[in-house]
């Protein structure tokens, strides 16, 4: 009943690997504000958002709108790419795949 609810209003569940990387985003996010000294409210106040959904972001529990990449960067003080170092610290930790024996 509650999945018929958010279908017909557009939402749609994220698959598992947009959960991993919406998680990561949102850790991301959580590091680069503390590391500015600011509270998820003030981040919220400068975002014009409610501190509710800058904690979903931060959680991965949303999706973050490529639109609010630009504002969230310049309010924390980063180019948009800073926001997406924990793609390059994990590609770098994997190990590269052998080419099969076939």
């Amino acid at each position: 009943m509650l999945t018929s609810f958010f279908r017909q209003r557009g939402f749609v569940a994220m698959t598992k690997n947009e959960e991993v990387f919406y998680r990561a985003l949102g850790q991301r996010i959580a590091e680069l504000r503390s590391a500015r000294n600011l509270t998820q409210q003030q981040l919220a106040d400068a975002l014009g958002l409610s501190q509710k959904t800058v904690g979903h972001y931060e959680v991965g529990r949303i999706r973050l709108q490529v639109s609010m990449l630009p504002p969230l960067a310049e309010c924390l003080g980063v180019p948009i790419s800073a926001l997406f170092d924990f793609l390059q610290r994990k590609a770098k930790g994997r190990t590269p795949r052998r080419p099969s024996d076939g």
